[in-house]
């Protein structure tokens, strides 16, 4: 029997895991990096959007050409380390479409 793969994480988990407060990105700290713009998944969500980092199976955030992330070769959140978890987290959420869920 095959065995099946889990389902893909939602946004705002990804958010809460790697991006949110107390999380290694912590984009939304109150005292600075993006404080206004990451203050929660859904504003986070449209801003990387709008910024062209979020556009379906196509989003740039996973890519290591472009990515904004250290996790794929960007330069943020500045002191984070490598992390098996958020590459394939974040990976397996763009693989299905990179929704705001």
């Amino acid at each position: 029997m095959l065995q099946q793969s889990p389902p893909p994480p939602t946004w705002a988990a990804i958010f809460a895991a790697y991006f949110g407060p107390g999380s290694p990105g912590s984009c939304g700290r109150a005292s600075g990096c993006h404080a206004e713009e990451m203050r929660d998944a859904s504003s986070a969500y449209d801003w990387l959007a709008r910024r062209g980092y979020i556009d379906g199976t196509r989003s740039a955030l996973v890519s290591p050409a472009n990515s904004c992330l250290r996790w794929f070769g960007g330069n943020m959140p500045p002191q984070a380390r490598a992390a098996e978890d958020a590459t394939r987290d974040l990976q397996a959420w763009v693989a299905a479409g990179a929704l705001d869920d």
